[in-house]
């Protein structure tokens, strides 16, 4: 650590001017197929909001049923912990 504020200042410099990231030596880590992209874009439908791929939408389906549940059971518990803990319209 540097004993002063200057010090600091030229450590700074230093690092963003003159040492080098080892990862920029590392090269591409991710390569795309040609068409790769387009063919992910063709398997979805903006207009409709689905999969073509009918093994996929069900995929999704669930997941999302899945993310909702676990979003309204943590939402529920959370109204129980901060109100109270009886329902005024059906006690």
């Amino acid at each position: 650590m540097a004993a002063s504020w200057a010090e600091e200042v030229q450590d700074y410099q230093h690092d963003r001017r003159v040492k080098v990231h080892p990862d920029l030596f590392k090269g591409r880590t991710v390569g795309y197929v040609r068409g790769e992209n387009s063919k992910r874009e063709r398997s979805y439908n903006p207009l409709l909001g689905r999969f073509l791929d009918q093994h996929r939408e069900r995929e999704q389906q669930d997941f999302e049923e899945k993310v909702k549940k676990n979003y309204l059971n943590m939402a529920r518990d959370i109204q129980l912990r901060k109100e109270a803990t009886y329902d005024l319209l059906t006690y």
